[in-house]
């Protein structure tokens, strides 16, 4: 991301780079989102059902 913004700045081709940097950090992001790690510790019982007996 940090490369087509210089890019951007200096008058150098960037839509490329942004377009790349972009799909990277979407697919991070639904990453992160899918494995619960945004919402809590994954496998946190946020439910308030207790494993314990």
């Amino acid at each position: 991301m940090g490369e087509s913004i210089t890019r951007r700045i200096n008058g150098e081709p960037w839509f490329w780079w942004g377009t790349i940097s972009l799909a990277v950090i979407n697919a991070g992001l639904g990453l992160m989102i899918e494995s619960g790690l945004i919402g809590g510790y994954p496998g946190n019982n946020s439910e308030g059902e207790s494993t314990e007996s």
